[in-house]
């Protein structure tokens, strides 16, 4: 299902920069001189890939088909209690603990902070920071209890799926630390809303986590694997 994101104002103000006003002029009487001139132009945006690290360390790769993996437990260590959003387990035996991984901008394959780095330009754009847009590949994977929001399992019960869900978290460098509120048009990992707060430099940080919890009120959820994807979108401002 193809996402509609909202486009923030300084890039909508730049798409409308495309169009290109033609003047027709008019020869005088008996001239016979008529010159035909072609106008031509390109226009082009950032340049910029997204690349992934895991917080703790590791290679960096593209954004595009990153993985975050949830863990994998026995429901035997899971609380019986839990209500919906709730840890599965405690402690640091918990085998579902928060997964965070960090988004970077590059222009030739390598985070800010490695040597010989090239940090990515904004100025085509007319922009100054960045920020990343999150969406669910279908609406109706979000679940909505007591004003949060969680992800839902895109992997259904009977083709082995679990009806655990993930909570997701956002924030501006190496932490995630605010709650993203999903919806239908995109939610931005600064701010954890529909309206982002575009405080990363070109060298800045974005942070997404993710943890596996109980999508259920009383109760443990049913054992089974859960995989569901979501679509980001860097955007500049």
């Amino acid at each position: 299902m193809k996402k509609r994101f909202n486009t923030p104002p300084r890039a909508l103000a730049a798409a409308t920069l495309l169009g290109l006003g033609f003047i027709h002029l008019h020869a005088n009487a008996g001239e016979s001189d008529v010159a035909k001139i072609f106008l031509e132009g390109t226009l082009t945006g950032p340049t910029c890939t997204l690349m992934a690290v895991p917080s703790t360390g590791g290679g960096v790769t593209g954004a595009a088909n990153q993985k975050i993996d949830l863990g994998t437990g026995n429901l035997g260590l899971a609380t019986n209690t839990t209500g919906i959003g709730s840890a599965l387990a405690a402690g640091t035996a918990n085998p579902w603990p928060e997964k965070t991984i960090i988004f970077t901008l590059t222009s030739d394959g390598k985070t800010p902070t490695q040597t010989n780095a090239n940090l990515c330009s904004f100025d085509s754009a007319g922009a100054a920071t960045w920020d990343i847009q999150l969406a669910a590949v279908d609406p109706t994977l979000i679940l909505t209890d007591g004003g949060r929001t969680y992800l839902k399992n895109a992997k259904s019960g009977t083709a082995g799926g679990t009806d655990a869900v993930v909570a997701l978290k956002g924030g501006v460098g190496k932490t995630a630390f605010n709650a993203l509120n999903l919806n239908s048009t995109g939610t931005y990992l600064s701010t954890g809303t529909a309206n982002g707060a575009f405080s990363a430099l070109p060298a800045g940080e974005i942070a997404l986590s993710a943890q596996l919890v109980n999508g259920k009120a009383t109760g443990k959820p049913t054992a089974g694997q859960f995989s569901t994807p979501i679509i980001v979108a860097v955007q500049y401002k």
